[in-house]
This record gives structure tokens, sequence and C-alpha cells, in this order.
């Protein structure tokens, strides 16, 4: 009975030995090319700015042209990154109506210095209870004291305007200085 054990030992020490080396030269690696994008790892959040409100968020229903949400007080120290997530839950979204989620960054005069696209949310049938969600990032923010906030709007398809209740709301900050 010829005995082969020595030979398996080798091969699975030649197989983790590759490994171990494929998995070293990925380590360090700051800056990943993807197509044409090109994204990189900036430092830990220097700063996150958090808030909620249970229940009601804005008194009253949000009609056109909208209302702002859950405005934060952000101060950036030194060029970064703002990624910010606002989610919400809308009620009284109906049928023939559609809600819209945005985000806005405004500077210290409350003048807008940036707003993302639109997130719209459908609504459904009756009185119907949605959740929506929108996540940004504004990037290379100039050194200073800004003011994040969520904006919700409604719309019609039929034009004829509309209204919602805004409930339990949340908005998170995380400010990460950019990559030098």
């Amino acid at each position: 009975m010829r005995r082969t054990f020595p030979f398996a030992v080798a091969i699975v020490a030649a197989m983790v030995m590759v490994l171990a080396v494929m998995v070293g030269v990925g380590i360090g690696q700051s800056i990943t090319r993807v197509g044409p994008s090109v994204t990189s790892h900036g430092g830990t959040p220097s700063d996150v700015y958090s808030s909620e409100i249970r229940g009601r968020c804005v008194s009253g229903a949000v009609r056109p042209p909208g209302a702002g949400v859950l405005p934060i007080a952000v101060t950036v120290g030194t060029e970064s990154n703002l990624l910010v997530r606002f989610t919400t839950n809308l009620q009284e979204v109906g049928n023939q109506e559609n809600a819209t989620l945005e985000l806005e960054l405004l500077d210290a005069e409350e003048q807008v210095v940036d707003r993302m696209g639109q997130w719209n949310v459908p609504g459904g049938p009756g009185s119907a209870w949605v959740s929506g969600s929108a996540m940004w990032t504004f990037a290379n923010v100039a050194p200073g004291n800004y003011t994040v906030r969520g904006w919700v709007s409604v719309g019609r398809y039929d034009s004829e305007g509309g209204a919602i209740v805004v409930t339990n709301c949340a908005l998170a900050v995380f400010v990460t200085p950019v990559a030098a």
C-alpha cells in the first residue's frame, strides 16, 4: 500500500500560499477603477449627525410645493463628502398621487447650495401608507456651516394638487473628509 499523504499536504500548502499572496496584494488598495468611474476611500467620518421624529414630522398635511423636513445644522471643518440618508412614512397617498423625496444642502444664509434628484413614491389604493427613503452624497463640500434637510412634496397625476401626511422621519448625515 502506497501512501500519498505527503503529496496531499504539499498541494494544500501550495494552495494556502497562493491564497495568502492574492489576499496580501489586495490589502492597502484604496482606489478601485471599475469601468470609466473611479472611487476612493477617504478617512473615517469626522462627524455624524442624526435626528428623528416619531409621529407627525410636519404639522398638518403637506401640499404643493412641499415642505422641508428635519433640518440638521452641520459643520464641515475641511473639504468633505456628506453622505445623507432620509427615510419617512407617508400617509394618505392616494391612487392618483405621487410623493417625492429630495435632499437639500443649504448654506448659512439658508440658500440652496445643492439638491439631489427626486425619488418618486407612487401612491396606492385609498388612504395608503407608504415608506420612502433617499440616500445621496454631496461631494467635495467646502468648509463652513450648512443645513441638511429632507424635502417632501406631493403631486397628482391629474395635476389638481394633493396632500399627504408625513410621519416617522429620520435623517442622518455622515461628514467624511475627502482623501488627500
